[in-house]
């Protein structure tokens, strides 16, 4: 933060627009002076993230993550601070000035990986070293234009080669196992290359950082087969896709995206012509890979190609389901690529050509009717035990869709398949569900409940931002009252800002002030976006309520403090015994005062939550 002066960090609060930035990840939708979508930071089917365009600030009521412009950066690209600054800074044009490498970790393993890769890239092309691997890599249809443009490489086929490597390009011990590129030994003093004898592939992020990287042996004995990096302060292989940074283009161009397994299929379908091809590194897609995939196409058109066995299956249904959880509601239009004859897209594209490819692209099914056809698959639709038990395996499925146009298609689709009427299946389809026209029970409201003392702190810190005025009468009355370490910390800054003179204070002002404090963030968002008005009491009662909460709370702790010292035979003064039996008085009066105030708010009070 220090490294960066206040002014620059002004300007991109003024231009980054936080609609802008945030619907590059997230559709959003008009929602009264909000706008309403799925959050990115947790699966959801029903939209509960708000992004408030006035106050640039998000919120989501669903995980409680919550900020602006700058925390949304953050979190969804596992950026610090400083790095969520100078990517914005270089989005809307804005000169920062260079801060020192050493300063920053992250920056220094991002130093590491990008050493590690030239020093791969040189090993598979040395005309002795990597000699074996080319020819590998020949064998696959992947030339030097090929090598050059995925930045492949080859890790040493030794011990250290790469660790002595790094340590004379200056980069330490330490930050080299940080990047998880060397590991000590355990028995004796040294330590060892994490990649040996394998053909590398350099791992991305969206700024084309190299991140990580995955590793395919080249002996035929070498265990495992494919080795990726481990999780490190850059690199979450659940939050990232490989080939994106090649790929992007062409899936912008051509509107859609080709999902593979592996790091060969995706090189494999480039070559192929398929350059809107990415890999996920796993076997399952997460949500993070799932919204990224949204960001490029802007009709949400996605395929998977998974391998036709058993495992390759598993893990398109694995990725289907994420899909699915991720998009209903936004039209996403997902099919499903099995390759037939046990191959995977690679052996398929080598052996069976791009028009045999590019004609099982065309004829995927779409993603429900992949699961309807494996859901009806074991079962004879010619027998009526064998028919009841197909529909019984499709109904759930048939719930999970959520549009009913769609579900009515789909009904009419699987009651042809399986020879039945539409109507018998929609019969199955409503049982145990709300018949059309019924009214739902009636639910009593909930009893009216004491507020809690981090409710009342919440309301007051709110109370404090909203209505300046207030601030100083508040500050006196709670002089002797400490909130809980978040909220002190948001009434610190408020005495500060008022005593700077700064006019006027605003969420927004506030949350500059805890610039890459996530969890403050999480507070001050959750606070402006309640809307205490609608508790249908007089907010200066509540006030009031609150104080008297907090004072009630705050004597309390002092009397169990001296109670307690007196139970276990502690040497009390005088005075100390004096000073319990007032503050048993004033418990009293406080407690009196407060049971002639109106009863307390009822459940639409905030939860305690930050």
């Amino acid at each position: 933060m220090n490294l960066i002066p206040d002014d620059p960090i002004a300007e991109i609060r003024a231009r980054a627009d936080i609609v802008e930035v945030i619907s590059e990840r997230v559709v959003l939708k008009r929602s009264g002076r909000n706008l309403l979508g799925l959050c990115p930071f947790h699966q959801e089917r029903t939209p509960s993230f708000n992004v408030n365009p006035e106050r640039q600030i998000f919120r989501c009521f669903g995980c409680g993550e919550g900020g602006d412009v700058f925390t949304f950066v953050m979190k969804t690209n596992g950026m610090t601070f400083p790095e969520a600054l100078r990517s914005l800074a270089e989005r809307y044009g804005i000169t920062l000035p260079e801060r020192s490498p050493q300063a920053d970790e992250r920056q220094r393993i991002l130093e590491a990986n990008e050493a590690a890769a030239g020093y791969f890239s040189w090993l598979l092309e040395h005309e002795d070293h990597g000699r074996d691997a080319r020819a590998y890599l020949s064998g696959r249809g992947i030339d030097a234009t090929w090598r050059k443009r995925f930045r492949l490489g080859l890790s040493p086929n030794g011990w250290d080669g790469l660790h002595r490597h790094l340590l004379g390009r200056q980069v330490p011990l330490d930050v080299q196992e940080q990047a998880a590129l060397v590991r000590r030994r355990q028995s004796q003093d040294g330590c060892y290359d994490y990649f040996r004898n394998r053909i590398m592939f350099p791992i991305l992020n969206e700024a084309t950082q190299v991140v990580g990287f995955g590793a395919r042996a080249l002996g035929p004995n070498d265990e495992p087969k494919y080795l990726n990096s481990p999780d490190t302060l850059v690199y979450r292989k659940g939050n990232l896709l490989y080939g994106l940074s090649e790929a992007r283009e062409a899936m912008k161009q051509r509107d859609r995206v080709i999902l593979v397994e592996g790091y060969l299929d995706v090189l494999t379908a480039h070559l192929s012509g398929f350059e809107e091809t990415v890999g996920v590194l796993g076997t399952a897609l997460t949500p993070q890979q799932a919204r990224a995939l949204l960001r490029y196409t802007p009709s949400r058109r996605v395929t998977l190609a998974f391998d036709a066995d058993r495992a390759g299956l598993q893990a398109a249904e694995r990725g289907i389901a994420t899909l699915s959880e991720v998009t209903q509601g936004v039209g996403l239009e997902v099919r499903v690529l099995a390759v037939p004859s046990g191959k995977d897209p690679d052996a398929f594209l080598r052996q069976e050509g791009a028009a045999a490819f590019d004609a099982l692209l065309s004829t995927a099914p779409s993603l429900f009717e992949f699961l309807l056809n494996r859901a009806i698959a074991p079962h004879d639709p010619s027998t009526p035990e064998g028919r009841t038990r197909a529909v019984a395996a499709a109904v759930p499925i048939l719930r999970q869709i959520e549009s009913y146009v769609t579900q009515d298609h789909h009904v009419t689709w699987l009651s042809e398949r399986l020879q039945t009427r539409p109507e018998t299946l929609r019969l199955e389809l409503g049982k145990g569900t709300r018949q059309p026209g019924s009214l739902p029970a009636r639910v009593p409201p909930p009893p009216a409940k004491k507020l809690s003392t981090r409710e009342a702190e919440r309301l007051l810190l709110y109370h404090m931002v909203e209505h300046p005025s207030a601030r100083a009468d508040l500050r006196e009355k709670l002089a002797n009252v400490v909130f809980s370490p978040v909220h002190q910390a948001i009434r610190e800054a408020l005495a500060q800002l008022d005593a700077e003179g700064v006019q006027p204070i605003d969420w927004s002002l506030l949350l500059a002030r805890f610039s890459g404090e996530l969890e403050i963030h999480k507070a001050l968002s959750a606070l402006s976006f309640e809307d205490y008005a609608a508790w249908g009491r007089d907010l200066s009662e509540v006030v009031e309520d609150c104080i008297l909460t907090l004072e009630i709370d705050y004597w309390q702790a002092h009397k169990l403090t001296l109670t307690e010292r007196i139970k276990r035979g502690d040497q009390v003064s005088e005075a100390e015994t004096r000073r319990l039996q007032e503050i048993v008085l004033y418990l009293v009066s406080l407690d009196k005062k407060r049971r002639k105030m109106a009863p307390s708010v009822d459940e639409k009070s905030p939860q305690a939550g930050t």
